[in-house]
């Protein structure tokens, strides 16, 4: 019985960290497509996480010819409580600052 929890414990840890979908190819039961400015970035935000995800943070680097995206959702009044819908792989890699 004790190994059961340890096993649930472990695949809900899993969950928690499962990597976000890149922002060129987001599926989810709500919203399917690429999150390309803050319209599309709410859309996914309500779309994937709920409804009361309404408040996005769209942004976007450029690094040479590539421009990668991250968009983070809130669902408190973009206050303290965020979650990601998606993000590029070469995001923080890119490390430009973000694209106007």
């Amino acid at each position: 019985m004790r190994v059961a929890h340890g096993v649930a414990f472990a695949c809900l840890l899993g969950a928690a960290w499962a990597a976000k979908p890149e922002c060129g190819a987001v599926a989810c039961n709500g919203f399917t497509g690429q999150v390309s400015d803050s319209a599309t970035c709410k859309q996914a935000c309500t779309g994937c996480l709920g409804g009361n995800w309404y408040c996005e943070s769209f942004r976007a680097r450029t690094a040479g010819n590539s421009t990668y995206y991250d968009c983070q959702c809130s669902r408190d009044n973009c206050q303290n409580t965020w979650d990601t819908a998606c993000t590029d792989a070469g995001f923080d890699a890119a490390g430009a600052p973000a694209a106007a």
